[in-house]
Formats: structure tokens, sequence, C-alpha cells
């Protein structure tokens, strides 16, 4: 543990500067999920990982390792044979300019006809990246897949993995509005002010920024692990570096009831390693609810927060009601269009677009 820090881990705020700080004071929810479920027997589970390590240290270039599996539970309650090869993986680097180096598909692992992913390499994940996967037909080539998602998903992770450059420079006293980065107040409430629940022009971040000058840090609770009895529970994850940043996913489907519903269970974690291997949680979400399976159409949806930075992102947990009933292929641009604003959250606009990925999902559930 570094010098001057206190038994929670973190450095007393103000010891270098007091007006850059760590904000546990002022957080959100902070009730982590503390275990993974047992796989529902006639279920379909979709594993997915993307961890955003610095090799060169903070700041520095990122890398990117992107995992996935589907695997069908049969109604015995045993992994269906063939489907224990049912991943997808990756490992890519990013230059300090946001552009994506060479693709490595992991050992074992094929990306789907027509799927090209030298085609995207020197693309810029900062500027309009979904825009290039549509226009390289990765959606076509994988629809609802885990490549398309783990592609999709490397968005939301680059955002995240800023948040270990914020934390290490906090640490030292220095932090965004020292850096550079953000030099200018005002013009960082215009432009962030109202994108989100958190970002709410009266709520607690700008308000601390107004009153301070300086935006506050929060900082989340220690990650419970992913322990499960089930050695099938969870795809193979690597143990996660120091300054890292880990986006978790774990979507349970079925098994498909007289009704033609199922059950969906979801979960979702962003967390961040420090410099001391500790991993805490950033963003938390779960979101139930069920699937009609012939309608292709989610029939019901509800948010839980579990963990958020701050007390007004919470608010946010009613938007998921507003996907029920939007045809799963429209699902995707339905939330980037219709899901914004302060009533909404960007981390679980990221949870709900995943959800157009049911239908395939559903296709492989055992009838």
């Amino acid at each position: 543990m570094h010098p001057g820090r206190d038994g929670s881990g973190l450095r007393p705020p103000g010891e270098h500067n007091d007006a850059v700080r760590f904000a546990p004071e002022l957080a959100g929810p902070s009730d982590p999920l503390r275990s993974t479920p047992a796989r529902p027997a006639g279920s379909v589970r979709r594993t997915t990982t993307i961890d955003v390590s610095r090799p060169e240290g903070v700041p520095g270039p990122l890398l990117f390792d992107a995992r996935g599996r589907d695997l069908v539970t049969a109604a015995d309650g045993e992994p269906a044979e063939a489907d224990l090869t049912g991943s997808a993986g990756f490992t890519v680097p990013l230059d300090v300019f946001g552009a994506l180096g060479r693709f490595e598909p992991r050992s074992g692992t094929t990306p789907p006809d027509g799927l090209d992913l030298a085609a995207l390499e020197g693309t810029s994940v900062a500027n309009a990246f979904r825009k290039a996967l549509a226009a390289e037909g990765v959606h076509d080539s994988d629809p609802g897949g885990l490549w398309h998602l783990l592609l999709d998903d490397l968005v939301g992770a680059r955002i995240v993995a800023g948040l270990a450059q914020q934390y290490e420079e906090t640490l030292e006293g220095g932090g965004p509005m020292h850096d550079g980065i953000y030099d200018d107040p005002t013009r960082l409430a215009t432009f962030q002010g109202g994108i989100c629940a958190g970002w709410a022009v009266d709520a607690t971040m700008l308000a601390e920024l107004d009153r301070t000058g300086d935006l506050p840090v929060s900082v989340g609770p220690v990650a419970p692990p992913a322990d499960v009895d089930d050695q099938y529970g969870w795809h193979p994850m690597a143990p996660l570096a120091a300054h890292s940043i880990r986006r978790r996913r774990r979507l349970d489907l079925g098994p498909i009831e007289a009704s033609g519903l199922a059950a969906l269970d979801v979960h979702f974690r962003d967390s961040h390693v420090d410099g001391d291997g500790l991993e805490r949680v950033v963003h938390e979400y779960s979101v139930e609810g069920f699937l009609d399976v012939g309608a292709g159409v989610v029939a019901e949806a509800s948010a839980t927060s579990r963990v958020l930075p701050w007390p007004e992102c919470p608010a946010a947990e009613a938007s998921a009601s507003r996907v029920a009933g939007v045809p799963l292929a429209e699902l995707r641009d339905h939330v980037r269009t219709e899901l914004r604003g302060v009533s909404t959250c960007t981390h679980l606009n990221d949870v709900l677009r995943s959800l157009a990925d049911l239908g395939p999902l559903a296709a492989s559930l055992p009838h």
C-alpha cells in the first residue's frame, strides 16, 4: 500500500492537494453482486470481458483483451458439449492518438466469414467507431454475435479506461482540471451538462465542480470475485494488471416457458485496478425481464443500480422500461436515439443495447 493511504486503500483526501480529492462520501449506491447465479437448466449464457491494460504505464497506449463465450445448458443442467467452444476473442493495441493497431484473434477462435479485422486497423475508437463497424459490415457478418458485441463494446471500454489515468493523477495532486484535460470548467459544464443523470447541471458532480473548481473522483467498493462453484459459470479470464479496467457482462436467457416468454437476467460491471492491485467497482447494473421469443421483442425490463458514482445516477433506472416492445433488430438504434438526457445513463444504455443480441441467443435455446 502506498505511504499515506488509509486502510481502505485510498490516500486521505487533501494529502497532496485540498481541491483535487477522492469523494467516497458523495458516491451513489454501493451494493455489488456477491456471486454468480447458477446456470438455469434449458438456458443459454453469454459472458464477455474486455480488459484494458497499460503495458507502458500511466499515461501510455492501451491494450484491449476481449473475450466472450456462449454456453447452452441442457435440460439436465449440464453444459451442451457442442457449445463449449462457442467463443470469441482478440487482443488489439490502441495508440496514444486513439487508433487501433493489429488485431490478434485468440487461440481457438475464428472470426465469422466476412469479418475482416484488418480493415479496422488504424480506425479511431474515439471518433465514430460504430459507424466504421457498420461500414465494414461487422453487424451483417455477425448479427447478434460475440464478435460484434466485443467490437461494439470497445467504445465504452476505452472511455472507462480513462479512469485509471484520472485516479493516478488525483493521487499525485493533479487531475483533469489541473492537467489541461478540462482546462475550462464553464466549457466542461456546457458540453457535458445534461448528457445523463450523473451529469445533470444541478447534480453532485457539476455542483462540486462549481463549488471547488475541480471534478470529484468517486471511489466504489472493492469488487467481489467472480467465484462460482460451477467451472463453466464464466469463460476463462486472465488476472488483472495494475492500472487496468475490466468491463464484464453476463446475460442469462431461458428456458422458454409455455407462454412463449423466456426470462432474462443481465449483469454488467466496470471495475478499476489501482497501482496496488486492488480492484474496485466503478459501474454496476442488473437488468431483469422477459423476452417474447416469438414476437422478437423484450416484453418487460427493469434495472437495478448496484454501484454508481453519484447519488443522482439511479434516477436512470426507469429508462430500462422504454425498450419494451421495440423489435430486437431496431433496439440498438432505439437506445442511441431515444434514451438520452438526464433520465438516462450512458452505462445503463450500454447494457440495454446488448439486449438486441437476444434473438440469436433465443434460437439456441433447447425446446
